[in-house]
This record gives structure tokens, C-alpha cells and sequence, in this order.
């Protein structure tokens, strides 16, 4: 598209000049068409406008002045140009750079930080964030950075004039700030994280806002009006002793994060989420049991109890028939019970005192991922292999000395862990694992490799060494494995032949 400049606009000769010109007026005529709010189409005239223009060079220069100034804290992430801004003296002066992320980390100590108005030059422009002290001053010009979606700003006075002008910004971050009570006129938020903030009692949300974080701002959630629409909600570390009623009057909340609170309770009312609630998190909470009101959820997917003071598991558990992810690690639990969610994807029970499984972990035929990483576990169940859809088995940091032969039925098994063990061998129906990506069985006392082992051709990582073994299988010389990472070290082989099984198996 030709563009020309406005009629009656003073004509030079000279292409640079021409073209220039050409861009400020029709800069000009947008802006004042913008303010007298003609239309939401010249947002994409103004778009296109700029893109098919190249940008001056005086308008490029000031940007890089001014990131000069912070140029020992600036990061700028998914950048076409790694060097600074190309700036040139030539008649056709370069396209603004592919910049997408500029973070300031902190800036130096001064009391303001002004933020130029040519910054609207660099429209690939996706996230802003800047740590400073003070004041920071944001030009009216950012409103022009159409793909700017989110803003973050650190120990300092947020410009809430300006950033309720920025209607293209749809997240904002605000950590160590003072929160304005002015909050609400930022209507075309959709979610807004506070951290260690200073929040007024009197504050007002904006009432289409889905996702709020308030994780260590030590608030009184009875005191404050959540919008009706929130769908996510972060109460972390606010020294809660129950779940607020304001919260469980939410009708459309589907996660709540409760963690790092004060042996937080759960009220009765807790059944008003039947059928709206997904995902609850109450870890660090220092919680002995799970209470029964929360087996009451029939619609939780996804359930997080992690480093708590939990012993046992109550049988109401099994009860939850729409859980897929139960995460329970760092706690104190020494037996599962046998009613657990038979539709569950996701167990984790790493750092427990688990020295044996039950029996009835084979019903559970839609288990993706089982971590059972630090347990006491001696030996394991023949139902395990009846796991047929498992993924990622983590059995490091026990005292096994065998595994079942029953392993073989695995067949989906990508990652599996055994290192840190007491294994002596490893059965012949290992060779069933046919998806398997990573072996780590280092650390343990095996002697030898079953002949099988060279079927695993999907293989990328094994790590083999602090056992006792003497040599590899033969097999391995034939096989059509590929590995990327391999370790032998510490066993009893010698050096020599440790660099030729390097050479044979990495590639």
C-alpha cells in the first residue's frame, strides 16, 4: 500500500525527508482520530500503517539511549538482533528490531525512571517488566504496542493512570508495590498478581478479572469483594487459619491455592464447590489428615496435600471418582489404602515412609505417572505390571533387591528410575519395555546386564555406573541403540574398555 501525506502538508525534496514526513503525519492523523475514539478498526490501520513504514532514525536512537542507561540490568529475550539497536545513516534506515521481552531486573538507584515515548517503535513488543525504586513514568505512547500483553513492575509506585489507558494489556504483575485503590478502573485486565503487596481493606477488584494472585500479602479475605468471575485464586502465605466464606461464595472459581497457611481447616460449607472446584492446593499447612469434607468434591481433578504431617490417607478418598492428580509427597505416610481413586493419572509420593504397595495399585489402569522416590520400599508388588498406560515410574532412593518379572508388561514406560537401590539383577522381561527413553540404574550392586537389554532400541540415556559389573552384554556390539548419555564409571571395568563402550553406544 502507497501512502501519501496529508494534503496541504509542506512538500521537500529528498527521499529521506519525504519519507519521514510521510511518517509523522500519518502518525499524527491516527493519534488525533484515537482520541476523539473514532472506531476500534484504526488500531489496525495505525498497525499497518507503521509496518509498512521504516521507523526514523532520530526515534530509534532515543530507545537506545535510553536502554544505555541500564544496559548492566536489561535482558532482552526473543530477539531477532543480539547487539544493540542497528541504527544506520542511510537514506533507508532499518525496520524496528524483533524485540519481545524487555526486563529491567533492577534498575540503579535513582528515584524516578522515565520510560521514552518512542519506545512505540518496537511493535513485536510482548512483555514489559521493570524493578526500580521510586516513581516510574510510562509514556501515553505505549497504548500504540498492540501486542503487549503483559506488565510487571517491582518495588516501585505504579502509574495506575496510565495503565488503565493500556487497554491492549491483559496481565499485570505487581510485586513489593503499594496497591492503589483506584484498581478498579482497569477493566480490560483478565489477571492480576500481587506479591508481598500492601493491600487496602477497602479495595475494589475489577469485576471481569478470571485469575487473582495474592500469594505473603498477609490479607483479610473476609474484607475484600472477589469478583463474581474469578477462576483462579492464590491465597499463598496469608496466614489463614480456615477457608473464608467470601471464597466459597465464588461461584465460578475452579483452582484455589491455599498453601503455606497456618494447619488451614476446611469448613463444611466446603460442598457449595460440588460440581465448580478442580483443583485445590493445600500443601504446607502442616495438616495430620485429610478431612472428610473434602472427599465431599465430587468435581476435584486435582488434589495437593505436598510437605504436610499426613500418616495415613482416609478410605473417602477412593470416593473422589473424578480424580486424575493426587500429589502427597513430603509427608509422613507408611501404608496406602486400598480404596484409592481407580481413574487417578498422576501419584506422587516421594519423601514418605512407604515399605510396601498394595495389592490393588494394578486396578488403577489409567496411571501415567508414579512417583514413589525416597520410601522405604523392599520389594514390590506383581500387580505393578498391570500398569499398562504408565509413562514414568521413579523408584530411586529405596532398599529393592529385586524387581518382578511382571515389568515386562510396561509396554508404554518411558522413564523409569531405580538408581540408589540395593539391586543384585534385573529380569529378562526387561526387554518388554519397548517405549523406553531413560534407564538410570546407577548406584546400586548389579553384576551383570540381562542378554535382553539390547531390544530396548528406543533408548537415549542409561546410566550404569557405581554397581559391581564386570562387562556388558555382547549383544550390545549388534544392537541399533543410540545413546546420548551414557555413564559406566566406577565399576569393575576397566578404563579402556569403559572408552570403547562409549565410542560403540553414544552418538
Amino acid at each position: 500500500r502507497k501512502l501519501t501525506p496529508q494534503r496541504g502538508s509542506k512538500r521537500i525534496y529528498g527521499r529521506k525527508f519525504e519519507r519521514s514526513m510521510m511518517i509523522e503525519t500519518t502518525e499524527q492523523r491516527i493519534r488525533c482520530a484515537l482520541r476523539r475514539d473514532l472506531g476500534p478498526n484504526l488500531s489496525m490501520l495505525y498497525r499497518e500503517v507503521v509496518e509498512a513504514c521504516s521507523v526514523p532514525l532520530q526515534r530509534l536512537s532515543r530507545v537506545e539511549k535510553w536502554m544505555n542507561q541500564f544496559k548492566n540490568y536489561i535482558n532482552l529475550s526473543d530477539s531477532a538482533v543480539a547487539k544493540p539497536l542497528p541504527l544506520s545513516d542511510s537514506e533507508n534506515p532499518p525496520p524496528p528490531p524483533e524485540i519481545r521481552k524487555i526486563s529491567i531486573n533492577w534498575a540503579p538507584r535513582k528515584w524516578s525512571v522515565t520510560v521514552p515515548a518512542e519506545i512505540d517503535c518496537l511493535l513485536q513488543l510482548e512483555e514489559f517488566s521493570i524493578h526500580g525504586r521510586g516513581v516510574i513514568y510510562l509514556p501515553i505512547e505505549m497504548r500504540f504496542l498492540f501486542n503487549l500483553r503483559k506488565m510487571t513492575f517491582g518495588h516501585c509506585i505504579v502509574p495506575v493512570s496510565k495503565i488503565s489507558c493500556f487497554r491492549q494489556v491483559k496481565e499485570l504483575s505487581l510485586v513489593s508495590c503499594i496497591i492503589p485503590t483506584e484498581i478498579q478502573s482497569w477493566t480490560s485486565l483478565f489477571s492480576l498478581n500481587f506479591c508481598n503487596c500492601k493491600i487496602p481493606s477497602n479495595v475494589k477488584f475489577p469485576m471481569n478479572i478470571e485469575v487473582l494472585n495474592m500469594p505473603y500479602c498477609d490479607v483479610n479475605p473476609n474484607e475484600i469483594k472477589f469478583p463474581n468471575c474469578l477462576r483462579e485464586l492464590n491465597l499463598k502465605g496469608n496466614k489463614l487459619r480456615i477457608v473464608p466464606k467470601s471464597v466459597l461464595a465464588l461461584p465460578h472459581l475452579r483452582t484455589l491455592t491455599l498453601d503455606d497457611n497456618i494447619e488451614i481447616k476446611i469448613p463444611k460449607e466446603i460442598h457449595t464447590f460440588s460440581g465448580k472446584l478442580k483443583t485445590l492446593d493445600l500443601s504446607s499447612n502442616s495438616l495430620r489428615q485429610i478431612q472428610d469434607d473434602v472427599c465431599r468434591l465430587k468435581s476435584i481433578e486435582k488434589l495437593v496435600f505436598e510437605m504436610n504431617r499426613l500418616t495415613t490417607l482416609t478410605p473417602q478418598i477412593g470416593s473422589l471418582s473424578n480424580l486424575k492428580a493426587l500429589y502427597l509427597g513430603y509427608n509422613e505416610i507408611s501404608s496406602l489404602s486400598s480404596s484409592l481413586p481407580l481413574r487417578i493419572r498422576r501419584l506422587h509420593l516421594k519423601y514418605n515412609r512407604l515399605e510396601s504397595l498394595p495389592s490393588s495399585i494394578g486396578s488403577m489402569k489409567e496411571l501415567q505417572e508414579l512417583f514413589l522416590k525416597g520410601n522405604r520400599l523392599s520389594s514390590l508388588p506383581v500387580e505393578i505390571g498391570q500398569l499398562t498406560e504408565l509413562r514414568v515410574l521413579t523408584l530411586d532412593q529405596n532398599r529393592l533387591t529385586s524387581i518382578p518379572n511382571s515389568f515386562g508388561g510396561l509396554s508404554k514406560l518411558e522413564v523409569l528410575c531405580l538408581d540408589k537401590n540395593d539391586l543384585l539383577s534385573l529380569p529378562a522381561t526387561m526387554d518388554g519395555l519397548k517405549s523406553l527413553n531413560k534407564l538410570r540404574l546407577h548406584d546400586n550392586r548389579l553384576r551383570s546386564l540381562p542378554n535382553t537389554v539390547h531390544r530396548l532400541t528406543k533408548l537415549k540415556t542409561l546410566s550404569l555406573h557405581g554397581n559391581q559389573l564386570t562387562s556388558l552384554p555382547e549383544s550390545l556390539k549388534t544392537s541399533k541403540i543410540w545413546l546420548k548419555s551414557f555413564s559406566i564409571h566406577d565399576n569393575c571395568i576397566s578404563k579402556h574398555e569403559q572408552h570403547y563402550w562409549h565410542r560403540l553406544l553414544v552418538k
